[in-house]
């Protein structure tokens, strides 16, 4: 470890035994992690100037798209699941394969 390294871990350790970071803003909430964390800042500036307008770089507007297309198939899958667990449990002959009765 460089003598950096140790400097800094030793300054955290005494600020964790002072207390010092038990008065933090948002201490035991969970961190909610920026998608843009990879970026440079001028390019996460611009991005968010972008977000906060209501635009989204094409790549984020395609993963918007697929997760909104994917939470409505399976909103989809469990309503035909359910409705065919309900045909099924009154011997629908929708579901039974059997043909209706006629009169």
């Amino acid at each position: 470890m460089l003598a950096f390294e140790r400097l800094a871990e030793e300054k955290i350790r005494d600020a964790i035994a002072a207390g010092e970071f038990d008065r933090l803003p948002g201490k035991g909430k969970p961190l909610h992690f920026d998608e843009l964390i990879g970026l440079r800042p001028e390019d996460r500036m611009a991005h968010t100037v972008l977000k906060n307008s209501g635009f989204l770089p094409e790549h984020l507007e395609w993963r918007k798209e697929l997760e909104t297309c994917l939470t409505e198939a399976g909103t989809k899958f469990h309503i035909a699941a359910w409705e065919r667990s309900e045909c099924r449990r009154h011997n629908h002959p929708a579901n039974t394969g059997a043909a209706p009765d006629l009169p």
